[in-house]
Parts: C-alpha cells; sequence; structure tokens
C-alpha cells in the first residue's frame, strides 16, 4: 500500500510531504520530465517513486533509491499513476529501476 499525491494539484504540498508515490499530471519534455521526476524524490524525502508523463505518451520515473528512467510510450502502456504504482511495488519487491522494462494493464471481460 502507498499514498500517491499529484503535487501540483491544489493543497498537494501540504499531502505530498507524506506520500511515498509521486504524479505530476503535466506532460513534459522527455528530458525535462526526467528532471522533474528527479526534482520531486529530491524535493520530498518520503517520496519513494515519482512519475512524470512525456508529451509523446512515454512516462519518466524517477527513484529514492538513485536513478530515473524515461520509458518510452511503446514501454507505458499505463497512465502515469498506474506506471508510478507499479514502480513503486517493483522497487519495494527488491527490483531495480533500471530493470524495469514496461508497464502495461490487462483487460479482461467486460467488467469496469
Amino acid at each position: 500500500m502507498h499514498l500517491l499525491v499529484d503535487p501540483d494539484a491544489p493543497g498537494g504540498d501540504g499531502r505530498a510531504e507524506y506520500a511515498d508515490v509521486l504524479v505530476a499530471r503535466v506532460p513534459l519534455l522527455p528530458v525535462a520530465a526526467r528532471a522533474r521526476a528527479e526534482e520531486l524524490v529530491a524535493r520530498w524525502p518520503g517520496c519513494l517513486v515519482a512519475a512524470v508523463p512525456d508529451v509523446g505518451g512515454g512516462c519518466a520515473l524517477g527513484a529514492r533509491s538513485g536513478g530515473s528512467v524515461v520509458l518510452p510510450a511503446w514501454a507505458a502502456h499505463a497512465p502515469a499513476p498506474v506506471v508510478a504504482s507499479v514502480a513503486h511495488a517493483w522497487l519495494v519487491a527488491g527490483g531495480s529501476l533500471g530493470d524495469l522494462r514496461a508497464v502495461a494493464v490487462e483487460r479482461s471481460g467486460d467488467t469496469p
């Protein structure tokens, strides 16, 4: 379980202090998205992983454990909050951010 917060939303600064996952909602160019993800992790000590969508449909991730990656659109088949949550689970399970290659959402049946 984790707390996911948009640090840019109204009141987000107050909740970001307690969040272990931060997700910015405004897409940026890939280089800027990666820098923003790294900045979020550096700014908020409780943050384990930060995600920032990129304008091409991918997602940049930064991790408290160090490092950052940009998953291109073909590898990030899910919204940024989902990518961030998967990355959080991956890191908590002992995985490395550099080893996370893709995130996809699988839907089955007609369930909403």
